[in-house]
């Protein structure tokens, strides 16, 4: 016998060997599987899949339409389904969910109640695993556990995108806003904050107010919020609440808001704040308006007003909003002028934005020192907003554009019985 003889034989044995040992593993695998329950309808292609040789059985849309299967009143299949995905993976918490809510649509609660916890256990940190179950939780009827597991998406404020449908549950689910803000919102200043504006997008007054003292009482309220707070009230028809609100925010600030002047930073003193009850201070086309040190009547800062002479303005210039009740008031301010050209000069104005009050004082052109301007006005219902603003109207005459700077400064409203408070500069009437 040759070498190329021996060579074949060899490797035909080889070969006989290596099949008879592949026929023996998968025999001993069959029989194992036979055993221990295995060897069901589709087992064998089961783990190939899970080896990464066959296409994903248990992908999303299929899972979907299992769900929706089941949600439809046929949840016998797709919980058997399920429960083929979940021997792939049990470690998967979005298995876990899957199986718990198909087992709740088919009426085995308890089932479900012991999926939803294992499906926490694999992913606590995993937001849709919590918001899901916190669905089941809702659906289920526990409500405090509802409240539960939404606390814990609420507490890390990188699931900010999570907290609208977090609410959006709080909203529909009856819970009183007692147990929610006790249970539902963890002391933390993000979700806190969060909840007020997601009820300040209503008009639910009393459920706001609530979160609002909440907030306070944590002490996770600041400037913007607050104005975005008493916003809202003003909407909502509570002005006097507001103007509180406002006034207590800003005590430390402005001892005198609502005791001997109803406007706020009045001098300017202050970095206007984002709430109608400080100063919006906005440039136009043809008017520079900003708070500037150095210039003031009392105090460092003023407000000035530059015209560029280039238009007929007809100027409403930085405004504030008060709270008044009903009865006579006096309005007051120093101005102070440089170069104001035309007929048409500049003075104060305070209105209702929905009433009929509209008073003016007088207007002052040409180069003053500080002057003292005035009017009093009347307030006929128990309460009112009023505006507050610097205003020039339009000139009717051929030499119209004005030109020159306005300082404003030290304005008050106050009742008309109340004093004045300190002195008025000499008034000097150089251009008028």
């Amino acid at each position: 016998m040759g070498n190329a003889d021996i060579i074949e034989r060899e490797r035909s044995r080889a070969i006989r060997v290596w099949a008879v040992g592949l026929g023996f593993t998968l025999a001993i695998y069959g029989g194992i599987s036979l055993l221990f329950g295995l060897a069901r309808p589709g087992a064998t292609a089961e783990r190939w899949c899970a080896a990464w040789l066959c296409p994903e059985e248990f992908s999303d849309a299929r899972v979907s339409g299992l769900l929706r299967d089941s949600a439809n009143g046929h949840a016998e299949a797709p919980v058997a389904e399920l429960k083929r995905a979940l021997d792939f993976d049990p470690a998967s918490a979005y298995r876990w969910a899957n199986l718990g809510e198909a087992l709740f649509h088919a009426g085995d609660v308890q089932q479900a109640r012991y999926c939803f916890a294992r499906a926490v256990e694999a992913g606590p940190r995993n937001p849709a695993i919590l918001m899901r179950a916190a669905n089941f939780w809702f659906s289920a009827g526990d409500l405090r556990k509802t409240l539960q597991y939404s606390a814990e998406i609420l507490k890390d404020p990188q699931l900010a995108s999570y907290y609208t449908p977090v609410f959006l549950t709080y909203a529909r689910s009856g819970i009183s806003m007692e147990e929610i803000l006790t249970l539902g919102i963890p002391p933390y200043r993000a979700p806190a904050q969060a909840f007020l504006r997601f009820l300040m997008e209503g008009t639910e007054t009393a459920d706001a107010a609530a979160a609002w003292n909440a907030i306070v009482r944590q002490g996770f309220q600041d400037k913007r919020l607050t104005g975005e707070y008493v916003s809202f009230l003003l909407r909502n028809r509570q002005d006097t609440p507001a103007a509180e609100i406002w006034a207590q925010a800003n005590r430390r600030d402005a001892r005198d808001y609502r005791r001997t002047n109803w406007i706020y930073n009045g001098s300017f003193e202050f970095t206007p704040q984002p709430s109608p009850f400080d100063w919006h201070i906005e440039p136009t086309p043809d008017v520079e308006a900003r708070r500037v040190s150095g210039r003031a009547q009392n105090g460092k800062w003023a407000l000035e007003l530059a015209f560029d002479g280039t238009a007929n303005v007809n100027y409403h210039g930085p405004w504030q909003q008060a709270v008044l009740t009903k009865g006579r008031w006096h309005l007051e301010a120093f101005v102070r002028t440089e170069g104001i050209t035309t007929d048409q000069g500049i003075g104060l104005r305070v209105f209702q934005p929905a009433g009929a009050l509209d008073s003016k004082t007088e207007f002052l052109r040409g180069s003053l020192d500080w002057t003292k301007i005035e009017q009093t006005f009347e307030i006929a219902q128990e309460s009112a907003v009023v505006q507050v603003e610097p205003i020039r109207d339009a000139s009717l005459k051929f030499d119209s554009k004005i030109a020159g700077k306005v300082w404003v400064d030290s304005l008050r409203v106050y009742p008309e019985n109340e004093s004045a408070g300190s002195g008025s500069p000499r008034r000097t009437a150089a251009g008028l």
